[in-house]
């Protein structure tokens, strides 16, 4: 059994992903990447990796979409029926290296802890300058 990635998204997106997994980890075979440019159908992408499905059936398959409800991840969401292929969507470049990393047969509270982590990335970074009238209350 092999580990396949596809990352999808809207313009270059995906493309920059793959290239920032590239500079991280090196290697990256089973890694793919789709983008939706304008004027193109996200039926085309999901059709893609459907074909590619048919082949590879007893293959662990991972989808990470860019955006959750966004045209690309909704065309792809029926690839998810598919027993063999976890979907995940919001992707960061936490998410794409964690799953490119874990081992193929990850389980899904295993992979659920694999998000948690790049969620738990996320954060509000914030300094406040200090100002002549701070310095006299001090």
């Amino acid at each position: 059994m092999k580990k396949y990635i596809f990352l999808i998204s809207h313009g270059k997106l995906a493309e920059g992903m793959l290239s920032s997994l590239q500079m991280l980890i090196g290697e990256t075979d089973g890694v793919t990447a789709y983008g939706l440019m304008p004027g193109e159908n996200p039926d085309t992408i999901a059709a893609s990796i459907e074909t590619f499905l048919l082949d590879h059936a007893e293959d662990r398959i991972f989808i990470l979409a860019d955006l959750l409800g966004g045209s690309v991840s909704n065309a792809a969401t029926r690839l998810s029926l598919h027993s063999n292929v976890r979907m995940v969507n919001g992707m960061n470049l936490a998410s794409v290296v964690s799953i490119f990393l874990a081992p193929t047969d990850i389980s899904d509270e295993e992979l659920e802890d694999l998000l948690a982590e790049a969620r738990d990335g996320l954060s509000l970074v914030s300094f406040a300058l200090e100002t002549e009238e701070d310095d006299e209350i001090l």
